[in-house]
C-alpha cells in the first residue's frame, strides 16, 4: 500500500485505529485505487499524486472481484510475476498493470477487452 498511498498520519489517529500495515498475503494483483477496500471520502488517504482515494458507490471493482475469486475459490492470479519491493512494481507494472479501467487492461482508447487465460 505504501507504494501507491499516502496516509495522513496525525488525521488517521483521530479518526481510525486500523490505517497501520498488517502482515497479509501478495496475491500478485496490480494496486486496486478504486477498490471497496479504501475507506470512504472521509478517509483521508491519497494517492502519491495527490489524488483522493476511495469506493463511494460501495460497489466491488472487477479487481476486487479477481482477487476475492482468487483467494476464495482458487481462481487464478492477475500476473505471473510477484514483486515484494517498490522499486520492482513500476517494472512489474509495465507488464501487468491495469489502467484502471473496471478493473481490464485497456488495448486503445475504443477496443476494451478483459484478460484471456493466458494472460492471466
Amino acid at each position: 500500500r505504501d507504494c501507491y498511498v499516502n496516509v495522513a498520519q496525525q488525521a488517521a489517529r483521530q479518526l481510525y485505529y486500523d490505517f497501520g500495515i498488517k502482515p497479509h498475503t501478495d496475491t500478485g494483483f496490480p494496486y486496486d485505487f478504486g477498490s471497496i477496500m479504501h475507506y470512504g471520502r472521509s478517509g483521508y488517504l491519497t494517492s502519491k499524486k495527490g489524488e483522493r482515494l476511495g469506493n463511494y458507490e460501495g460497489k466491488f471493482t472487477e479487481l476486487d472481484k479477481m482477487k476475492l475469486n482468487n483467494m476464495y475459490c482458487n481462481g487464478p492470479t492477475y500476473c505471473q510475476r510477484k514483486p515484494t519491493k517498490c522499486a520492482l512494481l513500476e517494472k512489474a507494472h509495465e507488464q501487468c498493470r491495469l489502467s484502471l479501467n473496471n478493473g481490464y487492461p485497456r488495448k486503445s482508447k475504443s477496443n476494451i477487452t478483459k484478460p484471456t487465460i493466458e494472460q492471466i
